[in-house]
């Protein structure tokens, strides 16, 4: 899996044979997450080594610059991955947030689906169907509701220059 700024991708790929198992365990992910503490845990420990891992990455660093320009008062210009500090270590507060986010934006029409395998269509029509069928129908607020009304993160007027030869 990976997360952009507004979305994750999840993927995974296995044996013709393994997909109507594999498919299974992988919809339990989105239509009954566990959230459980250690895998709560797990996941903060994986969050925070990424983030200690892109402290060094020339990309990373460029985007830290690039939200020091922004506005103060934008989220832009706030820390953006997440580390063991900011997910509170996965406490009891951090896994109801867990379960909040997923109440709220965990919805089908929010998500997208491919599939491929041996199997006919009609099979893994079927096969999604079943598996993917208790994700919660309906509209969800836009994940970008509370940042529509907002001004743009950076200022439009140029600014004086820094410094002066």
């Amino acid at each position: 899996a990976f997360t952009g700024s507004e979305e994750t991708n999840y993927f995974f790929s296995v044996n013709g044979d393994a997909l109507p198992g594999a498919l299974t365990r992988f919809a339990d992910f989105f239509t009954a997450p566990l959230f459980s503490e250690s895998g709560t845990t797990r996941e903060v420990d994986a969050i925070d080594a990424e983030h200690a891992k892109n402290l060094q990455s020339d990309f990373w660093r460029s985007d830290a610059v690039l939200r020091l320009r922004a506005r103060p008062d934008h989220p832009y210009s706030r820390f953006f991955t997440g580390n063991r500090q900011t997910l509170r270590g996965g406490d009891a507060d951090a896994r109801a947030a867990l379960f909040a986010f997923h109440r709220a934006f965990y919805r089908a029409p929010q998500m997208a689906l491919a599939v491929a395998g041996p199997q006919s269509l009609d099979a893994l029509q079927r096969l999604v169907q079943a598996n993917f069928g208790a994700l919660p129908p309906g509209p969800a607020p836009p994940a970008s509701a509370a940042y529509d009304a907002l001004p743009p993160p950076f200022d439009t007027q140029p600014e004086p220059p820094v410094a002066t030869v």
